[in-house]
């Protein structure tokens, strides 16, 4: 599985960002897929996978998506994004 490079958080609004490639010199996000309300992927002009991004991590539907959609794509999903855990923290 491959890990994500970054995880970018927004605290205010409880969403954030998983950074798994990185985009070449000059170039920009290609497509951004909507997988739900909060949760949108984009792609590079080669279709990989750049990164995954949730607009509330305090929607347990918004983090299924998102996790399910990693899962489905060999990309590894922080096991700690979860409304539970997130509300224990």
């Amino acid at each position: 599985m491959q890990q994500a490079l970054e995880l970018k958080v927004d605290l205010v609004v409880m969403g954030g960002y998983l950074r798994y490639g990185v985009l070449k010199s000059g170039t920009h996000v290609a497509r951004t897929q909507r997988m739900s309300d909060d949760v949108f992927v984009d792609f590079d002009a080669e279709s990989q996978i750049l990164g995954i991004e949730i607009l509330s991590f305090n929607d347990d539907e918004a983090i299924d998506v998102a996790r399910r959609f990693a899962a489905a794509h060999g990309l590894e999903f922080p096991k700690f994004l979860a409304h539970k855990a997130l509300a224990s923290a």
